[in-house]
């Protein structure tokens, strides 16, 4: 039996999908049954629970050999990995894999990855055999400028125009249900990325041959543009953590491209462009 934890999310819903197809018994932990109905509908065991109750945790992990562990991003995130990790410790996990990010230390100034970083350190002091998938920039987030650029033409972020190798989520969920199933990925830690670095100005370049319109990428100040993830709802320390983690791209914190996704499936990794052209199509 395998448990998902962040299955409903942006990358968790691939991950849903991609384990789900491997015909292992999967089991999805979650906060509410009845949002998840899609989970339902792919064959998964829905469990309700809340990842800040240990009995919860323990109840949803009963006859689990391994689990994906995906939280969502936020003050809560840390405690909510170690209780799992901790837990999957005293149930005797056979592997833990969880998905983390580029960059990563404890101890960073930034939050998000101070938090992966922490988590990982106890994760591999925990004894539990584990995998760890550290993901670049995701490929997907660059789609949540969308209504920006129908507005105005334009997408607007606080980093210079540094080089990253931004990855596909789906290529993510493809490697987590490939080291679910196979052996040889105890005690590894993979940096996965996409095939070609890319600047915001060659995104743009690319958003503007998808959409048959002109695209441009401009720079604004991290206080703009924290202010405008503030108007949209987040949360102080989310729109903190995440204007920062736009500041660390400029300085070339996405710099990197790997073989990692090849070498766990055989497949190379997807590229910025033939997702746009997929979902502009």
């Amino acid at each position: 039996m395998i448990l998902l934890t962040g299955a409903t999310g942006l990358t968790g819903k691939h991950v849903a999908k991609a384990v789900s197809q491997t015909g292992m018994p999967v089991r999805a932990l979650v906060r509410d049954a009845a949002k998840a109905q899609m989970l339902a509908d792919m064959g998964i065991t829905l469990v309700e629970g809340d990842l800040a109750d240990r009995a919860s945790i323990d109840a949803a992990m009963n006859g689990v050999e391994k689990a994906f562990l995906l939280m969502a991003n936020g003050p809560e995130q840390l405690g909510h990995e170690m209780r799992f990790i901790d837990a999957a410790k005293d149930a005797g996990l056979k592997h833990l894999i969880k998905l983390s990010a580029i960059g990563v230390e404890a101890g960073h100034f930034n939050k998000l990855k101070d938090t992966h970083g922490r988590a990982e350190d106890h994760l591999k002091a925990s004894g539990v055999p584990y995998t760890i998938l550290r993901g670049n920039f995701f490929m997907q987030y660059m789609l949540y400028f969308m209504p920006a650029i129908e507005a105005t033409g334009a997408f607007y972020v606080p980093a210079d125009d540094k080089p990253m190798g931004m990855v596909d989520v789906r290529d993510i969920a493809d490697c987590t249900a490939a080291v679910l199933t196979q052996s040889g990925h105890d005690s590894k830690t993979y940096l996965l990325t996409g095939p070609h670095k890319h600047t915001f100005a060659d995104a743009a370049e690319l958003f503007s041959k998808a959409l048959g319109r002109d695209v441009a990428c401009t720079l604004i100040p991290a206080a703009a543009f924290k202010e405008q993830m503030m108007k949209t709802g987040q949360d102080d320390w989310t729109a903190t953590a995440v204007t920062e983690e736009f500041e660390l791209l400029a300085g070339g914190g996405g710099d990197a491209v790997t073989d990692d996704i090849k070498t766990i499936t055989g497949n190379a990794p997807r590229s910025f462009a033939s997702l746009l052209e997929e979902t502009f199509a």
